[in-house]
């Protein structure tokens, strides 16, 4: 350590780390080190989550929420009225096309 960064003690170390293992409920360092890289991935996939949101110009997930419960609303309202009418909810138009390597 350089002169200008104070020594910590070891009773500041092991505080820090006993405070690091109860907040990743891990007590061995391959589980602290384990639990961190595997928050480092939920961390990159939120990321690349709102990142989709914001190209789709949703700033925020709780208006991403709203608008699937809006759709769902109206999703609902129209099978309802297709229901009154007599009418199918899905009608399958053609056969999906099959995706695969045999092409």
């Amino acid at each position: 350590m350089s002169e200008e960064t104070p020594q910590r003690d070891l009773d500041w170390y092991r505080s820090q780390w006993a405070e690091l293992t109860d907040l990743l409920s891990a007590s061995e360092p391959e589980a602290v080190v384990e639990e961190v890289r595997r928050l480092q991935g939920r961390v990159e996939a939120l990321t690349t989550l709102r990142e989709t949101l914001a190209e789709a110009g949703i700033d925020d997930p709780e208006q991403a929420a709203q608008m699937i419960e809006n759709m769902t609303e109206q999703l609902e309202e129209l099978y309802a009225e297709r229901d009154r009418w007599g009418e199918p909810r899905f009608e399958r138009t053609s056969e999906p096309e099959e995706r695969g390597g045999d092409e």
